[in-house]
């Protein structure tokens, strides 16, 4: 899914909060403990971005290479709305983009 990211949270009561650690794995793939899923995020050269999230066929992985604590809060389903947070100061929000904006 195409996203963009921001530093304001949206004024809508969240859905859910969990907590989990991300793991850093390789060099493109982080995992979340409390999902069991693999995210990555890439960016094109037109500046836009990509989230991909696949469900693994282990939960065992060679080259984690950083961990952190986050807290994840969900404001939307569709479109995906939702903010990574690592401190009270420290988040990103992310927001899918619906195909009405991309046109």
């Amino acid at each position: 899914m195409k996203i963009t990211f921001s530093q304001t949270r949206p004024m809508t009561k969240p859905i859910r909060e969990y907590e989990a650690r991300v793991v850093y794995i390789g060099l493109k793939y982080r995992y979340d403990t409390h999902t069991k899923v693999l995210s990555s995020i890439e960016k094109h050269q037109d500046g836009s971005f990509t989230y991909t999230e696949i469900v693994p066929d282990t939960h065992v992985f060679s080259r984690g290479y950083s961990a952190e604590h986050t807290r994840v809060i969900v404001y939307s389903e569709s479109p995906r709305i939702w903010c990574e947070e690592t401190s009270p100061s420290d988040y990103v929000v992310f927001h899918e983009l619906s195909d009405k904006v991309l046109g």
